[in-house]
């Protein structure tokens, strides 16, 4: 798991990669959603750490 950002216009190149890989949290009971939400390295054009929080998508093999 991980991430490619590119924003050429101002030289952002980046890899991001999840500190814990299996950071996804079923909250259906909740809000209904499924969501990532995790701490992440960041190399390439930059370097860091930086925080990434997915929501909004649903796997394909989990019914609603």
């Amino acid at each position: 798991m991980g991430w490619i950002l590119l924003i050429p216009s101002i030289g952002i190149d980046v890899i991001l990669t999840p500190v814990i890989p299996n950071a996804e949290f079923d909250a259906r009971s909740t809000t209904r959603n499924f969501y990532w939400e995790g701490g992440v390295s960041v190399s390439g054009s930059h370097g860091g750490w930086g925080m990434v929080e997915l929501v909004g998508y649903a796997p394909d093999d989990l019914p609603f």
